[in-house]
């Protein structure tokens, strides 16, 4: 294991959860394409545990910033220089300092991971007796501890050992290896879903077929009683005949006899991009299947424009649009959509999850129909019930249709916080469309007579 400078004290179990979980969100915002600050996490603990959380946050930081030097740490931590230094010397990533312990059964014939994150590093292996390609995950030296993040890591291999299912990555077996746990899993060659995605949209029905498939699945996985918490196309795995492979149950949770102690209820866990509502709020024992049901609309939102649902410049940036916002319609980005497919997958992104499918069976047919041509369920929204739904937001009550032009349409509608009728002029065509930029000089006009 590293060898880094003495902490000084030990800390308290709350203070471990509570040091875990800033973790958890710093890593996320890495994850999603921000570059926390340190120091800002730094001023949520005490002063006593900072040198502890330092250690940790540092750590998960280098697994994502290339180019980092010791120097630039040491002048903005100087406090901390020797354990910059301790650091250092250890962040090569592997669980040891040239290559990692030996694990009974496979052979890692090179000590470079093709794999790692704030928590864990993957190897490419053999099993030594059958000769199989296999890959072992292993929890990465100091980074997290022997606190929740190793109980998170083996709660994640006895979760997946227990799913049976060709599209979800099976698990040879774990255990410890030089006192570091670890799990061997079957080795997947294809790359990622997300390495597919290079910002373009793709073909709608592969698209259909990808998330159908991974959407039965899920369904399976539910069956057995665990929520993923953190599905999107990097966990995606890909065989060489484009089979997908669901992974990375880090954030599992078990709908039924899970530990309260790793997951609090103000906890924001998985990546913003593609998290539901009610995950993104912390209000963990409301999330249930639908969050799942929730990344996968936003996984297919991707696949079908070119980028997710939500996208913000930082991390809590993305949880207040995932929180406050309507995603914009897929056909606003691309206008060659089917208007099924777009239903589909804004059912999938309704805010509260009883409007989105029950289940991710429900999901998985309902694509099976867009796919065969039939009519699917989920019917796209009419224009009042549009307008509707974007004026409830601002506190409005839209009643009927009373005026239509070529680049708008008024409505009736009711002021609620002063009671007061009103009518809505709303633009028929999108932010920066020709009808919208009309209306918008309708209204500046208006604004400028005083009568």
């Amino acid at each position: 294991m590293a060898d880094h400078a003495p902490l000084g004290h030990t800390l308290s179990l709350s203070a471990e959860r509570r040091h875990d979980e800033l973790c958890n969100a710093f890593e996320d915002a890495w994850r999603g394409g921000a570059s926390p600050r340190i120091e800002d996490v730094l001023l949520r603990v005490p002063e006593t545990e900072r040198r502890a959380l330092f250690d940790k946050l540092l750590q998960v930081e280098l697994a994502y910033r290339s180019g980092a030097g010791p120097d630039e740490y040491r002048d903005r931590f100087p406090i901390y220089a020797e354990l910059v230094d301790s650091i250092f010397r250890n962040a090569s990533g592997d669980v040891a300092p040239s290559r990692p312990p030996p694990i009974p059964g496979y052979a890692i014939d090179d000590p470079r991971p093709i794999g790692k994150g704030g928590m864990g590093v993957v190897y490419k292996a053999r099993h030594v007796g059958l000769g199989r390609p296999a890959a072992v995950k292993m929890v990465k030296a100091g980074a997290w501890g022997p606190t929740a993040g190793v109980h998170r890591f083996q709660r994640e291999a006895r979760a997946v050992a227990a799913l049976n299912h060709p599209n979800v990555i099976q698990i040879y077996d774990f255990g410890q290896a030089a006192g570091v746990p670890y799990y061997a899993m079957e080795f997947v060659d294809g790359g990622s879903v997300a390495e597919r995605l290079t910002g373009d949209p793709v073909d709608p029905s592969w698209s259909a077929e990808l998330v159908e498939t991974v959407a039965r699945a899920m369904q399976f996985v539910h069956n057995n009683d665990i929520v993923h918490r953190d599905l999107k196309p990097a966990n995606i795995l890909l065989t060489a005949d484009g089979t997908p492979k669901v992974s990375d149950f880090g954030l599992a949770k078990r709908l039924a006899g899970d530990d309260p102690e790793l997951t609090e209820t103000w906890a924001v866990l998985g990546t913003a991009c593609y998290m539901a509502p009610e995950q993104a709020k912390g209000q963990t024992k409301f999330v249930g299947a639908a969050a799942d049901v929730w990344a996968l609309g936003a996984i297919l939102y991707e696949c079908l424009t070119g980028r997710p649902p939500f996208r913000a410049a930082t991390f809590q940036l993305t949880i207040m649009q995932v929180v406050n916002e309507e995603p914009v319609r897929p056909t606003d980005l691309v206008a060659t959509l089917s208007a099924d497919v777009e239903a589909v997958c804004l059912k999938c992104l309704e805010k509260d999850p009883a409007q989105r499918y029950a289940s991710a069976q429900d999901l998985a047919d309902e694509l099976r129909r867009f796919r065969s041509g039939e009519p699917v369920r989920a019917r796209p929204m009419n224009a009042r019930d549009l307008a509707a739904k974007w004026a409830d937001r601002l506190g409005y009550d839209v009643g009927e249709l009373v005026g239509r032009s070529p680049w708008a349409e008024t409505y009736t509608a009711r002021h609620r916080p002063i009671n007061r009728a009103v009518l809505l002029k709303l633009s028929t065509g999108p932010v920066g469309s020709p009808q919208h930029a009309t209306l918008r000089r309708e209204a500046e006009a208006l604004a400028g007579v005083e009568i």
